[in-house]
């Protein structure tokens, strides 16, 4: 259970925090929430694009279900940046941030990982996935088991492959929210989901890994639209700002 003390006498310094608003319009359609029980993994989760800030999660952030546990955790893990050619493939080339992450997440295992490419083959084109195993990570390259996979265009995305590749919801408590999944000793540590966002009219360029990452590369639009269904298909009610 975190504590409220820290070992050292004193007063600490606290994350910074940047105001993210992910709303718009708001009455287009209602924000509504509801009450939450569901966990946070702090193990897994991540969000990769917040620079020396990983373990604090912006609003914005997609959220999906790992099936094992029922817990929640970032249904994206970054954007592809180099296009995969169809054929034998060992390696993609990602963001340093993203390779860093799946890193962590092989030694956080013990072992190789999961995950999924997710995207078209072309720009715009229809997105399918693909699971791969991450074997190793570094620099600006995931080392995957060989494995013959189609083509797939920049701005594709790499997600995890335990059902929470599929966002059931966006990570908000409002403009300076954020949720450590450390401890106050840095130990990863699980934390409540406050309030589960079920319907909103969403400002797209404000998520994250969902128009562009946190490093210039942009989302194919093919995948902004597979992300956009995937919110939509759990009964949720969802608008965004570059549909209206």
């Amino acid at each position: 259970m975190p504590s409220a003390f820290s070992n050292v006498g004193g007063i600490r310094q606290g994350p910074s925090i940047t105001p993210r608003n992910i709303f718009w319009n708001f009455g287009l359609l209602p924000t509504i929430y509801a009450p939450s029980g569901i966990f946070i993994d702090g193990n897994l989760t991540r969000d990769t694009g917040h620079a020396n800030a990983t373990t604090l999660l912006r609003p914005g952030l997609l959220l999906g279900k790992i099936t094992s546990t029922g817990k929640y955790r970032n249904s994206i893990i970054g954007t592809v940046s180099g296009a995969v050619s169809a054929g034998t493939v060992t390696s993609i080339t990602v963001p340093a941030a993203v390779a860093t992450e799946v890193a962590r997440l092989i030694t956080q295992a013990a072992g190789n990982v999961s995950l999924k490419i997710v995207g078209p083959p072309t720009a715009g084109g229809t997105v399918a996935s693909t699971a791969i195993t991450a074997t190793a990570a570094s620099g600006t390259s995931i080392t995957i088991s060989s494995a013959t996979l189609p083509a797939y265009a920049v701005g594709s995305i790499i997600t995890p492959a335990d059902g929470s590749d599929t966002p059931k919801t966006v990570f908000s408590d409002g403009v300076y929210a954020i949720e450590d999944v450390t401890d106050v000793s840095n130990n990863n540590q699980d934390q409540q989901l406050q309030r589960y966002l079920i319907q909103a009219t969403l400002y797209s360029p404000n998520l994250i890994n969902f128009v562009a990452d946190d490093y210039g590369n942009t989302i194919d639009v093919a995948v902004t639209a597979y992300l956009k269904s995937k919110l939509n298909s759990n009964g949720l009610s969802f608008r965004f700002s570059d549909d209206v």
